[in-house]
Formats: C-alpha cells, structure tokens, sequence
C-alpha cells in the first residue's frame, strides 16, 4: 500500500510540474519496472527499524528513491521525447546500457544474498542516482 501512494504521490508532482498524460505515466511506470524501483522501494520499508536515528535514515532512502524516481521519469521526457511509452523505456535502456548494467547486476546479486540492510540499500539508491545523473 505504501508502495502504491508513493507512485501516486510522485505522478502527482510530476503533473504540478508540468501536464502529464497517460503515454508519459506510463514509460515512468515501465521504467520503474525495468529498474526493480519498486522491489527497491519494498526492501526500504521493510528495513527494521531500531530508534530515531534508523527511522529517519529509513525515510531518508525511501524519499531518496521517490526523488529519483522522478527525475527518472523526467529525463526519460527530457527534449519533448514522444512515442510509444514502450519505445521510449527501450531507446532510453539502450542508451544508458552500461549503468543499467551495473545496476541490474548489484540488485541481482542483493537478491541472491538475501542480507539486506541500510548500507547495502544505500548502495543500490546510490546506483540509481548515478543513472538520473547521466
């Protein structure tokens, strides 16, 4: 459920924004899918969480990737991009090939180790961030 109010909350800014029509809600969406962003987001919320200070640093990588993720979602417009939201999450894949790479491989490997904490989701938001970078 909160996974679902953050997507909400992000197309809500990304509309007051700029105006966001359903083929640009869409390649966010798709994009997000491509990146695991929600996966992300699902191990954020389910860090434990022992006292303030791992509180705040909890909301701290949740708010990061929600940020992010819009900005995400802004340069996959970025220079009036138009088409089909498919073509466009595939042409933007294509040419940010080898960070997307790299990102897919960390999560893959934070997958198969199962020993998630603050540090190595910190990693994988910092991962993300290079890519909104680029």
């Amino acid at each position: 459920m909160v996974g679902q109010l953050g997507d909400a909350e992000d197309l809500v800014h990304a509309q007051r924004q700029a105006p966001v029509d359903q083929g640009d809600r869409d390649g966010s969406l798709r994009l997000g899918d491509e990146l695991s962003i929600a996966w992300l987001r699902d191990q954020i919320e389910r860090l434990p969480v022992q006292g303030r200070w791992q509180a705040m640093a909890r909301n701290s990588l949740r708010e990061n990737l929600y940020r992010l993720q819009r900005d995400l979602s802004a340069r996959l417009l970025e220079g009036g991009a138009s088409g089909a939201p498919a073509t466009l999450v595939r042409d933007w894949l294509a040419a940010n090939a080898p960070a997307v790479t790299r990102l897919r491989e960390t999560l893959d490997e934070m997958r198969t180790t199962g020993a998630l904490d603050f540090a190595t989701l910190a990693v994988a938001v910092q991962e993300i961030r290079q890519i909104s970078r680029q």
